[in-house]
């Protein structure tokens, strides 16, 4: 039982130490579900959406202009190195 309260405050802590700009993932989530509601409704969803990406498929308008803004840089990309070498 001691050993058990040892843990639990040992956890605890650790909780206590995670940097406060660490994103979870139900805010993924949630930026998902309000683009599917419309559109992100925020810049701070805008980003979550570009970093963790929209559902396969969306048909979201900020997920299709998402999409086509990360296939032309790696269009970009590919061409710069397809140059480089």
């Amino acid at each position: 039982m001691h050993g058990l309260v040892i843990a639990a405050i040992g956890l605890s802590m650790l909780a206590g130490s995670v940097p406060a700009s660490a994103t979870s993932p139900f805010e993924y989530e949630a930026a998902r579900i309000r683009a599917r509601a419309g559109g992100p409704i925020s810049e701070y969803d805008a980003w979550l959406l570009e970093q963790g990406g929209c559902e396969p498929g969306s048909k979201v308008a900020f997920c299709e202009r998402l999409k086509h803004r990360q296939e032309q840089g790696w269009s970009r990309q590919n061409r710069r190195l397809r140059r480089d070498s």
